[in-house]
């Protein structure tokens, strides 16, 4: 499942990153990302780096568009979508379209918004700054967690995400990196039409 997936590669991690919209100097920080996400769809072209000490960086782009606890993610050939009650997941190169109702666990791991509230919790968290860059370190409170560093980058001109970087115990290092960053005030919808995909209802 996709779930698993961006477990293995942290890709959930990364998300909770793309929780900035336009904020002040004083709102430049995790929870004014958090507030932000609520009001506003933000949506981003990415990419996503994840080096090791021993392979060759993998390198993975896409879209996303989020709001609150909703989302909608596309990469390769995933289309991944929670509406706030059913998870949504279409496998383009399978033409399968599964349905679920998210367990209250499959919920904190699919989803960005909660997963960065619980690393809001999580972590001790320092802000600095220079004339042109914001940067929020994360560091986790617990010394058994397997990340050791998470770092946000924002513009000053916008005060949009520019990168987020995941540095974990292991040597593994994500990078994600953003393009094409805008916010809207528009109805988004949060679902995908099946097409003429095999339905795979699991609710």
């Amino acid at each position: 499942m996709f779930v698993r997936f961006m477990k293995k590669h942290n890709f959930l991690i990364v998300l909770f990153g793309l929780f900035t919209l336009t904020l002040s100097a004083e709102e430049a920080n995790l929870q004014g990302l958090l507030n932000r996400i609520t009001q506003q769809t933000f949506s981003a072209d990415f990419a996503m780096a994840i080096s090791e000490k021993v392979n060759e960086p993998m390198v993975y782009t896409g879209k996303m568009q989020i709001k609150g606890e909703k989302f909608t993610v596309f990469f390769n050939h995933l289309q991944v979508a929670f509406d706030g009650k059913t998870l949504y997941w279409l496998d383009k190169k399978a033409n399968e379209l599964t349905l679920s109702y998210p367990t209250p666990t499959e919920l904190y791991e699919a989803n960005p918004f909660s997963y960065a509230q619980q690393m809001k919790s999580k972590c001790n968290e320092t802000i600095t700054a220079d004339k042109h860059v914001t940067t929020i370190t994360l560091i986790p409170k617990e010394k058994e967690s397997d990340v050791s560093k998470c770092i946000l980058k924002l513009n000053h001109t916008n005060w949009l995400l520019q990168s987020v970087e995941i540095k974990e115990r292991s040597g593994k290092t994500t990078l994600l990196t953003f393009r094409n960053t805008k916010y809207s005030s528009e109805n988004t919808t949060f679902s995908i039409n099946q097409g003429d995909a095999y339905l795979n209802d699991l609710r």
